[in-house]
Formats: C-alpha cells, sequence, structure tokens
C-alpha cells in the first residue's frame, strides 16, 4: 500500500461517516415533524458530523514519515474520495506519497532531526 493509498482509504472511511450522519439527520428530521422528541436525533447527528469532519481535518492524516499535517490539504483537494493526482511529495519532509508504505517511509527525514539528538 502506498501513502496515497493509504490518505484515499481514510478519506473513503471519513466520508462515509459523514454521508451517514447525513443521512440520518435527513431521515430523523423528516420524523421529528410528527415526533417532536426525534429532534434530538437530528441535533445529535449534525453535531457528530461536524466533530467528525474537524477531527479528520486537524488528526486524521498525518505524514507517515515527518508526522506533518495533511487534513486540509487531503479533504478539500481532489476528487470526491482521493487526494489530488498532481500532489506527488509530502509539501513537509518530501517524501513521495507515490512509495509503499514501509519501514523506509516511516523513518525520519535526516534534515528533521534536532541537533542535539
Amino acid at each position: 500500500m502506498t501513502i496515497r493509498e493509504h490518505f484515499n482509504t481514510r478519506k473513503k472511511r471519513v466520508l462515509t461517516a459523514l454521508l451517514a450522519c447525513a443521512l440520518l439527520a435527513v431521515a430523523s428530521a423528516f420524523v421529528s415533524v410528527r415526533y417532536e422528541a426525534v429532534f434530538l436525533l437530528t441535533l445529535a447527528c449534525v453535531l457528530t458530523a461536524i466533530v467528525v469532519m474537524y477531527l479528520a481535518v486537524i488528526l486524521g492524516f498525518r505524514c507517515p514519515r515527518c508526522r506533518g499535517q495533511w487534513g486540509y490539504l487531503a479533504m478539500y483537494s481532489g476528487g470526491v474520495f482521493s487526494i489530488r493526482k498532481d500532489l506527488r511529495f509530502c509539501p513537509y519532509c518530501g517524501v513521495e506519497i507515490d512509495q509503499a508504505l514501509g519501514v523506509d517511509s516511516l523513518q525520519p527525514h535526516p534534515g528533521s532531526m534536532r541537533p542535539d539528538e
């Protein structure tokens, strides 16, 4: 599995969770017209969707090499279920994202080490 495939899989999972929350919110909104207590389920679904999206952008996507934050770049660029195809390197450490996700890609970049280490 490459880093790109890893990010695409994670993006699919996040968007599937958001779609499930949205569908449940819409369905419960229609039911809440008749049963007012169901409105709390609608509110809970909307809040859950907001929290899922926030956590995905802030914590969900990290470079496996430098731990750089890719959240905004991964979620808001490219296709619906994939990151941009012309994005080839990590903007933080320069690792190629089409290389296999393995031991070599998990080693920290030599330039990212602090001088005292």
